[in-house]
């Protein structure tokens, strides 16, 4: 990423059959042979507030965090439900306050 990489996300929450909430973040870039790469990064049960916008931003956070990518996020793909549009904010507005 020192280089000037740039990465792009997806994210997906869904419920499954045994009334778990989940969501899944999996990262997309191009490398320096020109391959498309893909990578799943995280699969996380949600916890209480389960579609809390503020709190699947904090689990964003988390995850490009922990992998040392925060920076180098270029676009973040995901359904248009409201909670992810308040996700995309919270995670817009903490990576600018550093």
């Amino acid at each position: 990423m020192t280089s000037g990489g740039r990465i792009s996300l997806t994210t997906n929450c869904w419920s499954a059959r045994n009334y778990k909430d989940f969501i899944a973040i999996t990262a997309h870039w191009i490398n320096s042979k020109w391959e498309h790469k893909s990578y799943i990064l995280e699969a996380l049960e949600l916890q209480d507030p389960i579609y809390s916008g503020a709190y699947m931003a904090q689990l964003l956070l988390q995850v490009t965090d922990d992998f040392g990518i925060t920076n180098a996020i270029f676009t973040v793909t995901r359904n248009n439900a409201s909670p992810n549009n308040v996700m995309l904010d919270g995670f817009k507005a903490e990576v600018e306050e550093r």
